[in-house]
């Protein structure tokens, strides 16, 4: 680890160690803590440096800075914060990173240590009852506890070189690996992740434009038919909101998800309404198509007067006649975090004709992770009253272990005064649907490759 840098020591907005007991040496610019590139001089922040929300480097007076009082001037109390900092971090170099966000973790004590702990060690408890598990290590930075098994999940997912900080959950890491594993049996390169400076290996991509010209994101010739049709077709795509080139090496993207779930349905029509009527009984008499990226109307004031999209929509005629239809989001790895839309009266309108939301939750509703489950679900709710639909409804569609999408379905049926226009499917509900409906091998490949998440527990198993 290379030496402390003189402009954190002269910077007016450096903080310190002031707010965190054994916590990262913080500013202004980065309360949770200083970037190792940025306290040891590899990056010069007079340049702008990501997440410093736009404050750089600025003197401070020499005034302050030599300030006198009892013990040492400012200027030595920061440079001997900053030299004692780093060489803290040496301590933890060798311990396992944390599976969360990759920081190193320190070791948790138990039980009354020898002596007084070490900047590596936090304490666990002096007082040891019963044979209970216990967790064993302890990051900093995220304020989680942890064991071997999560610890050994982050292992993992460095040997198929996709171990992202962005995965928040041990799902999210666990279905990362799980497409990497597959792109890796698969015999595929691996392809690329674009940052600042260049780009970087990721196993859970694709090389480009090797997988646009031969679409090995999907699973059988028929689906490559339906994604030449509908996503390589310049006249069927256009508008339509295809996240390119993700659709094509990006092998957790939902987009390639829903082909590769729904495209041979859409090829089979028939197998499309057995599978629909087994998920929604005496409602469905035939399914007459179904559509990807699919809006009745992309920024129509009759409508949500956004542009928001159903990632499938299934058309189908009801068992009395009338016209009906399902539109469906669809989720894999996401956690629901992103930035929220902005709202507008004609969504307030929508919620008040529906009349099936408690208006005292509107505000909460606005707001992300409910609000993009919201707005599909008024987009569904005012296209079967403006279009005249005997039969309509959302379906939010998701795994059964992503914990963030069950746990904000939860909070939204919560607002609810009534479901008949909203319903959630699970991926493992939906490809059993399929298989006791069709001998196929699709839908094998497809269990295997998105679903089969003891594969994980195999290799993590030493198997």
């Amino acid at each position: 680890m290379t030496g402390s840098s003189e402009q954190c020591i002269t910077c007016k907005w450096y903080d310190g160690l002031s707010s965190y007991e054994y916590g990262d040496i913080s500013c202004t610019a980065f309360p949770k803590g200083i970037p190792i590139e940025i306290l040891t001089g590899i990056h010069d922040h007079r340049l702008p440096f990501s997440g410093d929300k736009g404050i750089t480097w600025e003197k401070e007076s020499d005034d302050v800075l030599d300030y006198l009082p009892r013990y040492e001037t400012t200027r030595e109390r920061h440079t001997r914060q900053i030299a004692q900092y780093l060489e803290d971090l040496k301590e933890i170099e060798n311990n396992p990173p944390c599976p969360k966000c990759g920081a190193n973790l320190h070791q948790i004590i138990y039980g009354m240590p020898p002596g007084p702990p070490t900047f590596g060690y936090a304490i666990g408890g002096c007082v040891i009852i019963g044979d209970y598990p216990r967790a064993e290590w302890w990051c900093r930075k995220c304020n989680i506890e942890t064991d071997d098994d999560e610890i050994t999940l982050g292992d993992l997912a460095r040997e198929f070189c996709c171990f992202e900080r962005v995965d928040r959950s041990p799902f999210q890491r666990s279905a990362r690996i799980l497409q990497s594993m597959w792109r890796d049996k698969k015999g595929y390169e691996i392809g690329e992740f674009k940052i600042r400076n260049g780009s970087r290996l990721l196993g859970s991509r694709l090389p480009m434009p090797w997988a646009k010209d031969t679409l090995s994101n999907y699973l059988t010739q028929n689906i490559k038919d339906v994604v030449k049709a509908e996503v390589l077709d310049r006249i069927k795509s256009k508008g339509k909101l295809y996240a390119k080139p993700r659709i094509f090496n990006d092998l957790l993207s939902s987009q390639p998800l829903c082909f590769n779930l729904f495209g041979e349905l859409k090829k089979d029509l028939s197998l499309a309404t057995r599978v629909i009527e087994s998920l929604v009984p005496g409602m469905v008499e035939e399914v007459i198509d179904i559509d990807f990226e699919w809006s009745p109307g992309q920024s129509d004031p009759k409508l949500t007067g956004d542009r928001s999209a159903f990632d499938v929509y299934v058309s189908f005629t009801s068992k009395t006649g009338g016209k009906g239809f399902i539109g469906i989001e669809v989720k894999y790895h996401e956690n629901l975090i992103g930035k929220a839309a902005t709202t507008t009266d004609r969504h307030h309108e929508i919620s008040r004709q529906m009349n099936c939301f408690d208006y005292g939750s509107l505000k909460d509703l606005e707001k992300q992770p409910l609000q993009q489950i919201w707005r599909d679900h008024m987009l569904a709710g005012i296209h079967k009253t403006v279009n005249e639909f005997e039969e309509g409804f959302f379906v939010f569609l998701y795994p059964e272990g992503n914990t963030h999408c069950s746990e904000a379905v939860e909070r939204y049926e919560e607002y609810l005064t009534n479901h008949e226009t909203f319903a959630t499917w699970t991926l493992e509900s939906v490809a059993n649907a399929i298989k006791s409906e069709t001998n196929d091998q699709w839908i094998d490949l497809f269990i295997e490759r998105y679903l089969n998440f003891d594969k994980i527990l195999g290799s993590r198993a030493g198997n």
